[in-house]
């Protein structure tokens, strides 16, 4: 069913909003600054104007401008009941959704209509617009205000969103510390190399290496972050004391992030602000995540067309579920342009708990379900299914995918009332995941009402948008040269699973030999900034059948990680003990790292000091847990783009 106010034709009209506002910026700077003003520009603002006074010339532009931007979110309120595309607009005018976006959009709306009963999809993690100097901050002013590139704020009491290359002296910034404090100088440092860092929240920040950032293990340099750090940021109850009435609050917000890559993010202009007392200040960019579309907009956009239906939405925990999913679509439906859109849905007073609200008046219900959660007795219209297993790490457990495969097909399908819909949005981390079982099925001939969706982040043949090979996702915001960048500090297997949605190593192994470069000498005594023995013991304390290895690193100030020294052989635990202990004296390390498995459980015992324990080893003994899925495979992965890069 084609739409009354299609994608293309509202990003036309979008790009006619924005050169009008344009227009106008470019005006105001002219008349404050004395910039030059083009005699093409010049000339249509008098023709607009009918007039050359420039008090006449800025309100007929504001007035044109603005008119047209009202009309345009009029139309789009008329269309959003029926088109989702113009209802994620209408929920949140400033992330119009992309071509990909609107994509999705049109499967979801096939399912609703009953036109497609099943489908799956699969996209890399959310894109964003690059950050740096446009690092969006979180700053207020106590007054009018004229910056000295003569654009113009006015004063607010809860402060707004505005660019860090437009934070002044005397700003006041939003701190980890949660109060405002006040910018007392603003540090031009130029062009400089930065990392590009994402979370699990898909916030992106572009940082210098040296940059600190507040995580759960105190402040870290962004140089120092690894993958499993967790950045904290603002709780939702504090997020809407102070940014009320200036972004747009659904109900939820990460009090920490998890960062899932670190990689280079090229040379860019920077800037760095002093602060008074709390030396901080919150920088976070904008970010869509596929599960927006799918499951944030698409259930709420349902629940206002079928309010007397019951939708039925699970994910890989219970929390996940309420806190990231059933909150924000709850959320939505409090919002007051979601009351313009569907004035006679609302939630029921009596009925409005995360794992299960109710529609005021009518039949329908919400209900969230994490992976195992019981779900007898519940029949839904639709059913979504939103990444059922949540990292690499679970997904490499045959446990874990057999649980969530069991669960799904024995419990989660079967709730579904006749005819009812149902959607998979998931990374594919693993082939042997959901949505590769229902592959091999429908292969086997055994099910074939399945469509497979992959919207890979580099298109490749036969792509279902319709792109050439080799053509970036969003390259308005995900460059091609950024992905290729990512692509090459990434291992093969986290490139292909998580951002073509192929979830194997083209390359035909996680590692290769060649990525180990060799060295002639060693770093001196003062470039040295670590020494570390790691030690992969044999299962039993007595067994002479099995090899134990035992290596020397050394880490220098620049990043650089040396194995000067490895013994590989069967030995016994006196042996194992003995050995370990002379290499630590030797290289003088400083930390021993030991399985906690084996002859290595042995050790810990005792040498390392432990329960009141003398210390026996030369220097502290660090355990590595072992676990089904925290296998050495698994825990090579994630070392592979450090290696890959020298």
């Amino acid at each position: 069913m084609p739409s009354p106010f299609p994608w293309e034709r509202r990003m036309e009209i979008r790009s006619g909003i924005d050169k009008a506002f344009d227009l106008l910026d470019r005006l105001n700077t002219h008349l404050t600054t004395g910039a030059k003003l083009h005699p093409a520009a010049r000339e249509a603002i008098v023709r607009l104007a009918g007039s050359t006074d420039p008090e006449a010339m800025v309100k007929a532009i504001t007035a044109f401008a603005e008119g047209m931007k009202a009309d345009y979110v009029r139309r789009i309120t008329d269309t959003a009941s029926r088109d989702l595309g113009a209802f994620a607009e209408v929920m949140n005018y400033d992330q119009p959704p992309a071509y990909h976006h609107q994509f999705i959009c049109d499967h979801l709306m096939m399912a609703e209509r009953g036109e497609l009963t099943h489908f799956t999809l699969s996209a890399p993690p959310g894109h964003a617009k690059p950050i740096w100097e446009d690092s969006r901050v979180i700053a207020k002013l106590d007054k009018d205000y004229k910056t000295k590139k003569g654009k113009y704020f006015g004063k607010n009491q809860y402060g707004k969103k505005t660019t860090l290359k437009d934070v002044e002296p005397g700003w006041l910034v939003w701190t980890h510390k949660k109060r405002w404090k006040k910018v007392t100088e603003v540090h031009e440092q130029g062009v400089l190399p930065v990392l590009v860092i994402i979370t699990n929240a898909g916030s992106v920040l572009r940082a210098e290496q040296s940059h600190p950032l507040l995580t759960s293990r105190g402040w870290v340099e962004a140089g120092a972050l690894q993958v499993g750090d967790r950045i904290l940021t603002t709780s939702p109850s504090e997020r809407v004391n102070a940014f009320k009435e200036v972004e747009f609050y659904d109900g939820t917000v990460y009090t920490t992030e998890t960062v899932m890559h670190v990689g280079h993010g090229g040379h860019v202009p920077c800037r760095c602000l002093t602060v008074e007392e709390d030396a901080s200040f919150v920088a976070e960019g904008l970010i869509v995540h596929n599960s927006t579309y799918a499951s944030h907009l698409f259930g709420a956009w349902y629940m206002g067309n079928h309010p007397d239906d019951r939708f039925l939405q699970a994910g890989n925990t219970q929390s996940f579920v309420d806190d990231n999913i059933s909150a924000k679509v709850r959320g939505y439906l409090r919002e007051p342009v979601y009351q313009a859109v569907f004035p006679e849905v609302t939630i029921s007073r009596e009925k409005s708990s995360l794992k299960n609200w109710r529609i005021e008046g009518r039949k329908g219900d919400y209900t969230g379900r994490g992976v195992g959660g019981a779900i007898a007795g519940l029949r839904a219209n639709y059913a979504n299914v939103d990444d059922p297993i949540a990292t690499r790490e679970a997904a490499e457990s045959e446990n874990e995918r057999e649980k969530t495969w069991n669960w799904f097909e024995d419990d989660f399908s079967t709730r579904l009332l006749p005819g009812a819909p149902m959607s998979i949005i998931a990374t594919r981390w693993h082939e042997d995941d959901i949505i590769g079982r229902l592959k091999a099925r429908q292969k086997d001939k055994k099910d074939d009402k399945w469509e497979f969706i992959n919207l890979p982040a580099i298109a490749e043949e036969d792509d279902p948008l319709g792109r050439a090979p080799g053509e970036a996702l969003w390259p308005e915001f995900f460059t091609l040269e950024f992905l290729m960048d990512l692509r090459a500090e990434s291992s093969g297997k986290k490139w292909n699973s998580l951002y073509q949605g192929h979830p194997f190593d083209a390359d035909g192994g996680v590692f290769n030999i060649e990525w180990m470069a060799r060295y002639k000498t060693l770093p001196d005594a003062d470039q040295i900034k670590k020494v570390t023995i790691s030690v992969d013991c044999a299962q039993k304390p007595t067994q002479r059948s099995d090899y134990t290895a035992i290596s020397v690193w050394i880490e220098s100030h620049i990043g650089k990680h040396y194995l000067v020294n490895m013994v590989r052989r069967r030995m016994e635990f006196t042996d194992m003990a003995r050995t370990i202990n002379l290499l630590a004296r030797r290289y003088g390390a400083h930390e021993i790292l030991v399985e906690e498995g084996g002859a290595g459980v042995q050790y810990i015992q005792t040498h390392s000091g432990r329960d009141g324990r003398k210390r026996k080893a030369p220097c502290p003994v660090t355990p590595i847990p072992l676990s089904p899925v925290n296998t050495k495979a698994f825990r090579l992965d994630g070392c592979v783009p450090m290696i890959k890069a020298g």
